[in-house]
């Protein structure tokens, strides 16, 4: 696990999985939380804003502005 503590960018590499749900897989928030931090406009899919239930594709590039609070994102392949 590595900690961030500024804006952070993500490379999806699931398809059709729910914008809220794999910020909530990736990470350690809820996915309600989430799902406000993206309609507060602290989630880029791609440079442009996107609805929390936006399905990712592969390769989308995820701009996440991290709260000041220390939040943890779970690096996808290992051992997750």
């Amino acid at each position: 696990m590595i900690d961030f503590d500024s804006q952070n960018i993500f490379v999806c590499e699931e398809n059709s999985v729910r914008l809220d749900a794999y910020l909530s897989k990736i990470s350690s928030i809820s996915r309600t939380r989430c799902a406000q931090l993206i309609d507060d406009g602290a989630v880029l899919v791609n440079s442009e804003k996107k609805p929390k239930n936006y399905k990712l594709n592969s390769g989308d590039k995820i701009y996440f502005e991290v709260p000041q609070d220390n939040v943890v994102f779970h690096m996808m392949g290992e051992g997750n």
